[in-house]
């Protein structure tokens, strides 16, 4: 049986603003960890960039 991903299965994921808001702030937090220092913004030219890319 195939098993359903994160953003089926957690409420706190359905919301794609949310899910985005929440990305955001967890790469932030995880590259602080790592002593590097990521905005919003940062996170959000990245992602603009690679769908460019992509399309």
């Amino acid at each position: 049986m195939k098993k359903k991903t994160l953003i089926h299965t957690n409420p706190h994921l359905r919301d794609p603003e949310r899910r985005r808001k929440l990305n955001e702030k967890s790469v932030i937090s995880s590259s602080g960890v790592e002593g590097i220092k990521v905005s919003t913004k940062d996170i959000r030219n990245i992602t603009y960039i690679k769908k460019q890319i992509k399309d």
